[in-house]
């Protein structure tokens, strides 16, 4: 009876040793899904803000463009009239 115990006794030790080792191989992969889900979510909302940025900056460049065009236009046409009169 003896040996019984005690193999039941080491069978018990190893049954739970192996259920911590099994919860930290858990914690650590259900960490690192977590970990990659965070950078993936990061990267996209970065390129998003980036993406975003790059249209703003390009519409500013256009609106600027049509701004300096239109003055020209002024200047060409107050630079005729006045030069007329």
């Amino acid at each position: 009876m003896a040996k019984v115990l005690m193999v039941l006794k080491v069978l018990v030790v190893v049954g739970m040793v192996v259920v911590m080792v099994m919860e930290i191989v858990v914690l650590v992969i259900v960490m690192v899904v977590m970990v990659i889900v965070i950078e993936v979510v990061f990267v996209v909302m970065v390129v998003t803000v980036l993406m975003v940025l790059l249209v703003v900056m390009v519409v500013l460049v256009m609106v600027l463009a049509m701004l300096i065009m239109v003055l020209e236009m002024l200047t060409v046409i107050m630079s005729v009239m006045f030069g007329w009169s």
